[in-house]
């Protein structure tokens, strides 16, 4: 289809954007889903919205409801005494002003749109990257936490010195957990662990019903939902799976290296790791012929860019990649 925003203030304005955005998942969640996976231009203009938003939304301040509603009570007012006044041919002056103006509105509506969809949710803040992006935030303690590529984060309501700090992850994240003046709890929620700490630098993953942790710094508690616990010192690795929560051997710089923008295949099925592409960038693999599914890839490679990354793959195993939008295929030579 033709893209028929010019910009990403437009894109911003689009009510079916926005739902997609926030991850309502409802009828415009899905159709604005829909349209990018069909536009790569709109595809693109839509990750520099998010990028936008989540910089505005960060660094937004804490704003009482009252004066939000106030606020957002005179600018409709301005907009609607605007409409009663008589029309006139702006200038090239006023017609940038209005460009600004019109920027800032979708803004302010963002930002409004934001506080009372979390209204009556234990979510004081979302943190999220688009597929083929990771991305670093500060967290209101102090913490960093930088996302790989199709990760989100939630923040529990209550984050202060006097109550326990808690995050949901949904992708992969590395933590560098700051400690603070009352030692309160940092605790991490996967699909099936919980993981305690007070300061410390660790990797967790929650994709596809896999639950993994590592801990590169400093010391944690893990827990499982039927009260299983392990304390774990730099440098372990464990995963839950069926046979419950398991201590194994990895190299800490193969399992991180995603925050070099690198992916470490390490004796890694084919199928496998078209699997773990098709998480980070989005895209559809189809594995043509049983040679193909039989490669082992071995080896670091590049992971900053899907092209590359594919190029890489087809030299070092001899095959061919046919890509085509959001689907690639995969044929032995």
């Amino acid at each position: 289809m033709g893209n028929r925003f010019k910009n990403i203030e437009e894109v911003i304005e689009n009510e079916c954007f926005m739902a997609w955005y926030h991850k309502l998942g409802n009828e415009n969640s899905f159709a604005w889903e829909a349209l990018i996976s069909s536009d790569g231009e709109l595809k693109s203009m839509s990750e520099d919205a998010v990028v936008f938003l989540n910089y505005i939304l960060i660094r937004e301040k804490d704003v009482a409801s009252e004066q939000i509603n106030s606020s957002f009570q005179q600018a409709m007012k301005r907009i609607n005494d605007e409409k009663k006044a008589p029309i006139r041919v702006l200038g090239l002056k006023n017609k940038k002003w209005m460009a600004v103006a019109a920027m800032l509105i979708c803004v302010f509506g963002s930002v409004v749109f934001f506080k009372y969809f979390q209204k009556g949710k234990e979510v004081a803040k979302s943190y999220s990257t688009t597929y083929g992006h990771l991305q670093k935030f500060l967290l209101p303690d102090g913490s960093e936490v930088t996302l790989n590529a199709n990760t989100t984060i939630n923040l529990g309501k209550e984050w202060n010195d006097k109550a326990e700090r808690e995050v949901w992850v949904k992708g992969e994240a590395f933590f560098k957990v700051k400690k603070n003046t009352t030692h309160n709890k940092f605790i991490v929620h996967t699909e099936n662990l919980k993981i305690i700490v007070t300061g410390t630098q660790f990797n967790v993953i929650n994709r596809n019903n896999k639950n993994s942790v590592l801990l590169t710094e400093g010391s944690v508690t893990i827990e499982t939902k039927d009260g299983h616990t392990k304390k774990m010192i730099p440098g372990d690795y464990v995963e839950f799976d069926q046979q419950g929560l398991q201590y194994k051997p990895m190299q800490a710089d193969k399992v991180i290296a995603w925050t070099e923008r690198k992916i470490d295949f390490d004796n890694t099925p084919m199928e496998s790791a078209a699997k773990q592409i098709e998480e980070i960038y989005g895209v559809q693999i189809k594995l043509a012929d049983d040679k193909v599914k039989g490669i082992v890839l071995t080896g670091m490679m590049p992971n900053d860019n899907l092209d590359v990354l594919l190029e890489a793959i087809s030299i070092s195993q001899n095959c061919t990649i046919n890509k085509v939008g959001d689907s690639i295929t995969i044929t032995s030579k």
